[in-house]
């Protein structure tokens, strides 16, 4: 994609849709005063090579997620501990696939546009300082559910989406949220076994600073018909994840992640 193709995607008008789907947000635990994005080191689109090939290589530490090995249990008493605020990301709806076929209407929709957005999102948060503790992505990092007829499609999406976050920094964990785009409306047996096998658990719990984060499958509460082994199971984990011995106080929040 040349500058002059990228400056008339970046100048042209964003339906509602597009507003919502390209926007990030950066949630703090407390927000320190000293959090801020390094601008003069951003690269924007004029020393950004958006035309660099992304590496052919899948990430392998990243995804899918070993949640042990994110947050082993052998430093949780730390993570326990409150030590003052820090920050983290949580973005979401990258939804590579979504401009071309939803807004744009095309007939053989490609999602470079949506690369383009993802990979400038990941170049912004490497930039940010104090660094971030993690990223959430709160669910529909691909547009098309990985279901039967449309698998082609799911898993060339799923590639490109492992490509673009192969630029995150290394040092900031990732976090990912089941969405409805990730395992379809209606989800299925081969629909989450897809899911799990590519970004890992849709359900869990972690600690990190001193405050617990619970991520949950929301697809689960609006069809827990679909799949309902799945179903049960996520709120047997709901029911039992009540943690007796936490402390909480008006300076330590708990965060409640989904999609």
């Amino acid at each position: 994609m040349s500058k002059t193709d990228f400056n008339k995607i970046k100048n042209a008008p964003l339906s509602a849709d597009e507003k919502f789907t390209s926007s990030e947000s950066i949630s703090h635990s407390k927000i320190p005063q000293n959090v801020h994005i390094n601008s003069d080191k951003i690269q924007d689109e004029e020393n950004f090579n958006f035309s660099e090939p992304l590496t052919r290589r899948l990430i392998s530490n990243r995804l899918p997620m070993m949640i042990s090995e994110l947050f082993p249990a052998s430093a949780e008493e730390d993570a326990k501990k409150w030590n003052g605020p820090f920050t983290f990301i949580h973005a979401a709806d990258c939804q590579l696939g979504m401009i071309e076929k939803h807004i744009l209407k095309k007939t053989n929709p490609k999602w470079e546009v949506d690369m383009i957005h993802l990979r400038c999102a990941v170049n912004m948060i490497n930039k940010i300082s104090p660094k971030p503790k993690f990223m959430v992505l709160g669910g529909d990092m691909v547009d098309t559910p990985p279901y039967e007829d449309v698998m082609e499609i799911h898993k060339a999406q799923y590639e490109d989406f492992v490509r673009c976050m192969e630029e995150l920094d290394p040092e900031i964990k990732l976090i990912v949220v089941c969405g409805n785009h990730d395992v379809g409306d209606v989800p299925t047996e081969l629909t989450m076994n897809t899911y799990k096998s590519e970004f890992g658990p849709d359900y869990f719990s972690f600690w990190v600073g001193g405050v617990k984060f619970t991520v949950t499958n929301s697809q689960y509460f609006k069809c827990p018909e679909a799949v309902p082994m799945e179903s049960h199971m996520q709120d047997e984990f709901l029911n039992n994840i009540r943690d007796d011995n936490a402390v909480h106080s008006g300076n330590m929040p708990v965060h409640y992640l989904n999609c």
